[in-house]
């Protein structure tokens, strides 16, 4: 079932793999819940496995302008593709303007639990991207960068999700071939036997290959996760 709100929507076929181009207009300040009342449901998931999340509608307008055109006249969305978990840390932010990543606690570990986080951390920038709050991708990438700082690994089983769900040039992409190369040698990692790289994206290797051609043509600059952030106008 494609995402829909009411009847006639923009819906996220629209939206998966359209150019990223300038970031939309987002108002600065907090909200000011001049409306506590007035509430919108955001319903996420598979049809049978939908959860659904009720919000303040100020909160969530005043921060992404696509939901703020999308709840003009109707007080549900569903975005069917989207995974609870991003939508969670999503709301988190809303209400705090902060995302609580659990590698960033304490003494980093090993375990099966971080896949997830980094998983679902990429599943959040792009859904910001979707409904147009780029502070939110900017903070989404800051983890990211920071969780890799800690423990100098780079989150190679979430490249797949994140290359089906953007287009050749995006900052996410960027982001993420540059660090694979940091952290790998291409040469050798592409024809590895670790599970982590053998189900890369076919159109990984090229974007692979066209950042290191940049990297020989000029000299590398001081790697700064600024670089892939979104610009918010102010």
């Amino acid at each position: 079932m494609a995402d829909s709100i009411s009847n006639k929507r923009p819906s996220e076929s629209d939206q998966a793999l359209e150019g990223e181009g300038p970031a939309k207009k987002q108002k600065t300040g907090a909200p000011t819940f001049s409306d506590v009342k007035s509430m919108v449901h955001l319903i996420v998931g598979p049809e049978n496995y939908a959860e659904t999340f009720t919000v303040h509608k100020e909160v969530v307008c005043h921060y992404s302008p696509f939901l703020a055109k999308a709840f003009d006249d109707v007080a549900t969305y569903q975005k069917r593709s989207t995974n609870p978990r991003a939508l969670k840390l999503l709301i988190q932010w809303l209400y705090s303007q902060n995302i609580t990543v659990k590698q960033l606690e304490g003494e980093w570990k090993s375990n099966a639990s971080n896949a997830d986080e980094d998983e679902a951390l990429v599943e959040l920038w792009i859904l910001a991207k979707d409904w147009e709050i780029p502070a939110l991708q900017n903070k989404t990438l800051k983890a990211i960068d920071d969780i890799y700082k800690k423990c100098k690994l780079c989150p190679c089983l979430c490249i797949p999700a994140a290359f089906r769900a953007t287009l050749p040039g995006s900052p996410l992409r960027q982001y993420l071939v540059s660090l694979y190369v940091r952290c790998n040698d291409p040469s050798r990692t592409f024809y590895s036997n670790d599970p982590s790289h053998s189900g890369l994206p076919r159109d990984f290797l090229p974007e692979v290959i066209n950042y290191l051609g940049k990297k020989l043509q000029h000299a590398q600059e001081i790697h700064d996760v600024s670089d892939f952030f979104q610009q918010v106008e102010q």
